[in-house]
């Protein structure tokens, strides 16, 4: 009975963990393969239609951006000046989604 408890302990702490890594990795792989294969990047022309406006940006793997107003793109990268008047930099190769924050109706 005690080998047991110990058999699972072990698959708990070392075996899923290493398995869920290598997962991600492999997931970060084939993204980055996709990428080179000529799969697209997303045209700046059409993120410069959200300069000065409030923005949502989705990424690849569940990564978000809080929401913030875009200031300026140049190249692949984004800069957004955030809710707390604090500036993020971010790659726009890693982003797969930009969506406009609705602006809220005053009664």
């Amino acid at each position: 009975m005690n080998w047991v408890l110990y058999f699972i302990v072990f698959w708990l702490l070392f075996i899923i963990p290493a398995i869920t890594r290598r997962k991600n990795r492999r997931r970060i792989k084939q993204s980055k393969m996709r990428r080179r294969k000529g799969r697209k990047a997303m045209s700046y022309e059409l993120i410069k239609k959200f300069i000065g406006k409030k923005c949502y940006l989705h990424g690849e793997n569940d990564f978000t951006v809080p929401t913030g107003v875009i200031l300026t793109v140049e190249d692949n990268w984004a800069e957004i000046e955030l809710e707390d008047k604090k500036t993020k930099l971010v790659n726009l190769d890693y982003i797969t989604q930009i969506e406009e924050v609705p602006e809220k109706k005053k009664k």
